[in-house]
C-alpha cells in the first residue's frame, strides 16, 4: 500500500490527528495518580472481565510514551513515576499485585521507568536481581528467599531484567539463553508470563536501545523473526503486536519500506476507536508457572501507548523519506 492522501486528508494529518485523540484518551484513563486501566479474565470467559490495579503496566507504557514532546505525554508519564516512587519496597522491589512475592520482571521494569531514586543509585535491588539466577545462569521470575528449584524463568522476564540490568559477566549466560532461543526458534517454548514471540523480540529490541552491546550480534535475526510476522494488509498480528513490532524494528535500526510502513499505519488507523483509544489485546498470561494458561491481563491504555508511540515515531521517518 502506498501512503497516499485519505479521505480525511493527507496521511500525515490524519496520523496527528490520532496521536492527539490517542493521548487526549490516555490522558483521562490514567488516573490523577497515576494507575493505568488494566483488566484480566479467564480465557474460558473473554466477556468477564474484571479490574487489575498493578504498577507494572503504567511502568511498561511509560517506557513507551517516554521522549514524546507532548503535554500530554509528559504528564501521563509524570503521573505514572510519582505511582510507581509510592509502590516501591525497600530495597528497590515491586509486586505485581500486593498478595504475590516481589518479582523481577516488574523490579526491572519499574526501575526503569523511575530512573533517579537513592535507592537504585545504590544498586541495591541489581544486586538482589543478580542473586536470583538459576544454576544456567537464568533469572527466576520471582524474587524469593530461596528460589523454586524447577525453572520459572520467562525469557520475556529475561529480556526485560537485561534492559535494567545491561550486559556483565553475572548476566551473560542469560543473555547467551535468550541469543540461542532467537537463533534455534525455540522462543514460545521459553515464554509463559507473555503472549507471544513478538513480546520477546521487543523486549529485547528495547533492551538493545538502552545497552547495545547486548544483542548487536543477533539484531538482523531478531529483525528478520518480526518481518517474517508481517502479513499482506501491513499487521504483524494483532493490534498491539503491529505497533511493538513497528517500534521494534524502528530501534533496531531495520525499519520497514516506505510502503511497508504505509500500509502498517493504515492498520493502526482503522483499529482507532471513537473515544481516542485502541482496543485491549492479550499483553500477558497466567497463573503461576508451570501452570497452564488460563488467564489474559490486558490494558487498552498500554495498547494505545504503543499505537501512539509507533505513529509518532513512523509519522518521523515518513517525514525523513
Amino acid at each position: 500500500m502506498s501512503v497516499q492522501p485519505g479521505r480525511s486528508g493527507t496521511i500525515g494529518a490524519r496520523m496527528r490527528r490520532a496521536i492527539d485523540h490517542g493521548l487526549a484518551f490516555l490522558d483521562g484513563a490514567v488516573s490523577a495518580e497515576g494507575v493505568w486501566r488494566c483488566q484480566y479474565y479467564a480465557l474460558s470467559t473473554p466477556v468477564l472481565r474484571k479490574p487489575d490495579t498493578n504498577p507494572y503496566v503504567g511502568a511498561l507504557g511509560s517506557l513507551r510514551l517516554a521522549g514524546i514532546a507532548h503535554p500530554r505525554a509528559i504528564s501521563v508519564v509524570s503521573r505514572t513515576r510519582r505511582h510507581i516512587g509510592v509502590s516501591m519496597e525497600f530495597p528497590g522491589v515491586w509486586r505485581y499485585w500486593p498478595h504475590l512475592p516481589p518479582d523481577v520482571d516488574t523490579t526491572s521494569t519499574c526501575s526503569l521507568a523511575l530512573g533517579f531514586h537513592p535507592w537504585l543509585l545504590a544498586g541495591w535491588n541489581r544486586e538482589r536481581l543478580i542473586r536470583n539466577r538459576d544454576g544456567s545462569g537464568r533469572i527466576h521470575t520471582w524474587l524469593l528467599d530461596r528460589p523454586i528449584e524447577s525453572l520459572d524463568a520467562d525469557a520475556v522476564v529475561n529480556a526485560n531484567a537485561l534492559a535494567y540490568l545491561g550486559l556483565t559477566a553475572a548476566t551473560r549466560r542469560a543473555r547467551d539463553w535468550l541469543v540461542s532461543l532467537v537463533k534455534n526458534g525455540e522462543e514460545r517454548e521459553a515464554i509463559h508470563y507473555y503472549w507471544d514471540p513478538v513480546d520477546l523480540y521487543a523486549a529485547m529490541a528495547q533492551a538493545r536501545q538502552l545497552h547495545t552491546t547486548l544483542f548487536d550480534d543477533v539484531r538482523p535475526l531478531v529483525a528478520t523473526r518480526i518481518r517474517d510476522r508481517r502479513v499482506r494488509d501491513g499487521s504483524y498480528g494483532d493490534v498491539l503486536r503491529t505497533a511493538i513490532a513497528l517500534l521494534s524494528l524502528d530501534s533496531l535500526g531495520c525499519p520497514p519500506s516506505r510502503d511497508e510502513l504505509g500500509a502498517s499505519v493504515h492498520v493502526l488507523l482503522m483499529e482507532q476507536q471513537a473515544d481516542g483509544g485502541w482496543p485491549a489485546c492479550p499483553l500477558s498470561s497466567g497463573p503461576l508457572w508451570p501452570g497452564k494458561r488460563r488467564f489474559a491481563f490486558v490494558s487498552r491504555c498500554y495498547d494505545t501507548a504503543c499505537c501512539v508511540a509507533a505513529l509518532v515515531r513512523a509519522s518521523a521517518a515518513l517525514d525523513r523519506r
